[in-house]
This record gives C-alpha cells, sequence and structure tokens, in this order.
C-alpha cells in the first residue's frame, strides 16, 4: 500500500486491481481482484443514409458520428467481488461520469510509435522493428500533445515493405501502413504511440439505473451495456 495522486477510472478486471482506497493496483497485494466477464458483445454503430437517383445510382454518405457499443455480463460473482464492480458503477452515477474499460479480447500486440495524421485521416505509417499487428486489433492514440484524444479505431488492413499498394505510396525497411476504422477523430503529431498492448476505451453507461440479482446460491449476477464516448 502506498499513497498515491489520483484515483483509478478503469473499469475492476482480472487485469486492473483496484484498492480499498480507490487507487489503481499492480497487484492483487492489499487491493480486490475484479471478477472475469462471462460474455461481451462489441458493435461497431456507423450510421449511414442511403438513397438513390432516378437512374438509380446509389447515393451513400455518413448520418452521424462513429461509437463502439459494448455489451458485458459478468460471471456469478462472490459478495467481496461484487461489492468491488457495483460500488465502482455507483460511483459513476449511470450516464454522469464516464470511466474507461479493457476488453479482454483486445491487447495481445506491441504498441507502434506514428508518423503524424490529418484530422479525418485513416491511414497512419509506422517504422517501429517489430512483427505487422494483427488486423482486426483495436488501438488507442497516446499523444502528448493531446491528453483528450480517447477514440479507438480497429486496424483494417497492415501492409509493409515487401507487401503493399504502390499507387497510394512505397514503403520500405522497416516502415508500415495501417488502414484503420473510423477516421481519426483529432489529428496525431509525430512521434506518438498507437496504443495495441492496453487499449482502453471510454465509455458510459447507457442508463441510469444500476441493478443486479442475487440466486439461490448467494452469488450476484450484474450485466452492462456501455457506449463509447470521446472528448
Amino acid at each position: 500500500m502506498a499513497t498515491f495522486t489520483e484515483y483509478t477510472d478503469i473499469l475492476p478486471d482480472p487485469g486492473n486491481y483496484i484498492d480499498n482506497a480507490g487507487s489503481a493496483s499492480s497487484s492483487n497485494t492489499g487491493a480486490s481482484l475484479g471478477v472475469g466477464f462471462k460474455s461481451v458483445s462489441f458493435t461497431s454503430n456507423a450510421p449511414i443514409m442511403r438513397d438513390r437517383t432516378n437512374s438509380g445510382r446509389l447515393l451513400t454518405r455518413s448520418q452521424i458520428y462513429h461509437k463502439w457499443e459494448i455489451k458485458v455480463s459478468y460471471n456469478p460473482m462472490t459478495e467481496a467481488q461484487f461489492r468491488v464492480v457495483n460500488s465502482f458503477l455507483i460511483a459513476r452515477q449511470g450516464t454522469l461520469k464516464p470511466f474507461f474499460i479493457k476488453l479482454p479480447q483486445y491487447g495481445a500486440e506491441v504498441d507502434l510509435t506514428c508518423n503524424a495524421a490529418l484530422v479525418g485521416a485513416s491511414q497512419i505509417i509506422t517504422t517501429n522493428a517489430v512483427a505487422d499487428p494483427s488486423v482486426g486489433s483495436l488501438f488507442t492514440v497516446t499523444d502528448a500533445n493531446n491528453s483528450n484524444h480517447t477514440k479507438a479505431y480497429m486496424i483494417t488492413t497492415v501492409e509493409n515493405a515487401t507487401d503493399h499498394n504502390t499507387t497510394v505510396g512505397a514503403l520500405t525497411g522497416n516502415q508500415k501502413r495501417i488502414t484503420f476504422t473510423p477516421g481519426l477523430q483529432k489529428a496525431v503529431s509525430a512521434s506518438q504511440t498507437l496504443e495495441l498492448s492496453n487499449p482502453l476505451m471510454k465509455v458510459i453507461q447507457t442508463k441510469n439505473q444500476t441493478s443486479y440479482s442475487l440466486d439461490q446460491n448467494n452469488l450476484y449476477n450484474l450485466s452492462l451495456t456501455l457506449e463509447e464516448v470521446t472528448t
């Protein structure tokens, strides 16, 4: 146990501990181990407007912003496990206060240092001498010049020096061209980090009510419906 400077805002799970004082802990010594998820539903919500001309030609455009939607069901919890998770959620007061969540299916990748990119860009260049990240991986951007860039992005293609589209641009050495969706919400400065090893999604509960059930085995059952938020 030690003093600290800020309370953790990461939903407790088996990789993110929280102690009784409310701080993050790197181990479960003196801290409460978060219970694992039973199931996770992950949705990409990108509403599109579609129309057709008199000749039948299709016209499409984005209707509103993109967001990720998450539904989490917990494994049955003991009272001690439940109190940790439930008290964290109650402190967020329903839809009032956002927090971060780590999804168990993402994070098995190496962080990358990237070149600069403009708002709306859907491709970014990296130069790390590491294996290519996996298509379908999720990442966030750690930008020392913009701490409010919390949007999460999904990789759709990865090009390298031996396998790339020359009409877009040549790649040499350790360069990788990563295509992702949606386009960048904010500009990214040069030499910043694409966070693939620990992508934390900023979310908020979609309801103001936080409820649970208690079964005949005195185990607690809890599920959450969340949506991504950005600032």
